[in-house]
């Protein structure tokens, strides 16, 4: 506010007015006014400090907790003007970070023009570019308030992890679905929104009224007990170390084929298939956004495509230990490493259960995860899905040549 009310702000930025909005998890604005208007003293404020941060510390193991910090600047009354700033990172950490950013600058002359004590709203635009390049080093990224952001602030996981130069830093490291000790809290709630927004729900609904929709659940249920009662004997090839895992695997997949088998007979298995494969893909996608970190995570890294690889193949090869397909890696020179993935798993238990086509889905979907992972990065990504649900995926860390126009 202090800033904004100088006469020297910079000339093309158009904020005349700041608002503020209000929120923090399981506290009240009304107990936040209550408490604010006693004076305690020093020892009462240390008690009380005290144990509103270690009641905060409990918190966050609640099962509706919300992980993420969405911060959300702009003009008064002028949302679609302002920055988002959404992910896994607290106020606390945004300003070690500015300082850190602050200091790198300094060192390498961007305030050479700016003297004394100066809010960023007074620098002018070279700098504050420089400024948002490095924190882009440090995992930080700023957005337009625009209607697509705005929609995946609200709806979405954070686009900022806490990260640092340490592989072990980024989220999830070397877990997948099946090892991941704890789910972001708000993941049952999108898949489920993710049902009943996709269009193979609003399709069967259409085809069904009140009576045969609900013999279509009822079929379901009893078709996802029969055909996880088919897939036994791959439990019993798992009966020590991921015994359990496997109960959660099979009962996916008899899930999966028995929500698509029953689709199949009431909307024929074009549109079916069609229908699934779009639902089942962008709730992957979903998915995948949290379980692996956001690709401005790796900038961090001075060899951001040796990184991206790690994290990758340390993910792959614990995932193919769950005995869910043969992994095999040949390293072709100093740029290069081919992956052969074979014996799948999931594909098997598809056919097995009678949905043959749905067995190169998951590979689908992994390559789209990849691909976004590596999108800020030269790593050029060949993904040649094969049948069965086997692929060859080759990635090159050789920056590819750009054609002159």
């Amino acid at each position: 506010m202090a800033g904004l009310s100088c006469e020297d702000v910079a000339e093309d930025l158009d904020i005349k007015h700041l608002d503020s909005r209000y929120h923090i998890q399981h506290l009240t604005l009304g107990f936040a006014k209550f408490m604010s208007k006693y004076r305690l003293g020093e020892r009462k404020n240390a008690f009380f400090s005290n144990m509103f941060f270690n009641n905060g510390q409990k918190l966050k193991t609640k099962k509706d907790s919300d992980p993420d910090t969405c911060l959300w600047v702009y003009p008064d009354n002028a949302p679609q003007s302002g920055l988002i700033l959404h992910g896994v990172v607290s106020s606390y950490e945004l300003t070690a970070k500015m300082a850190c950013v602050a200091v790198e600058c300094w060192l390498n002359n961007a305030f050479s023009t700016s003297y004394g004590v100066t809010a960023v709203e007074h620098l002018t635009y070279d700098t504050r570019q420089v400024l948002l390049q490095t924190l882009a080093l440090y995992g930080v990224t700023a957005k337009p308030a625009n209607e697509q952001n705005i929609h995946q602030a609200d709806q979405q996981f954070g686009w900022v992890d806490s990260v640092s130069s340490d592989i072990n830093s980024l989220r999830n490291l070397g877990l997948n679905w099946y090892t991941v000790t704890k789910q972001h809290p708000k993941m049952a709630k999108r898949q489920q929104e993710y049902l009943y927004k996709s269009q193979i729900w609003h399709a069967l609904k259409a085809a069904t009224n009140t009576f045969s929709f609900t013999r279509f659940v009822i079929s379901t249920l009893l078709a996802w007990q029969r055909d996880g009662k088919r897939l036994q004997h791959w439990r019993d090839k798992h009966p020590g170390e991921y015994s359990e895992i496997w109960q959660s695997i099979t009962r996916d997949m008899s899930m999966f084929t028995s929500g698509y088998a029953n689709a199949r007979k009431v909307l024929g298995k074009e549109q079916a298939y069609r229908l699934y494969r779009e639902m089942f893909l962008a709730t992957g996608k979903m998915e995948m956004r949290w379980l692996w970190p956001n690709p401005e995570s790796f900038n961090m890294f001075a060899q951001k495509e040796d990184a991206i690889l790690e994290y990758w193949l340390t993910w792959l090869r614990n995932y193919a230990k769950l005995g869910l397909f043969t992994l095999k890696e040949s390293i072709n020179g100093s740029q290069a490493i081919t992956i052969s993935i074979t014996d799948c798993a999931y594909a098997a238990m598809f056919k097995e259960l009678g949905c043959p086509e749905l067995v190169n889905m998951v590979r689908e979907m992994e390559q789209e995860a990849l691909t976004f992972l590596a999108s800020q990065s030269n790593l050029d990504i060949t993904w040649n899905i094969k049948s069965d649900g086997a692929a060859d995926i080759t990635l090159n860390k050789a920056k590819k040549l750009q054609a002159v126009s």
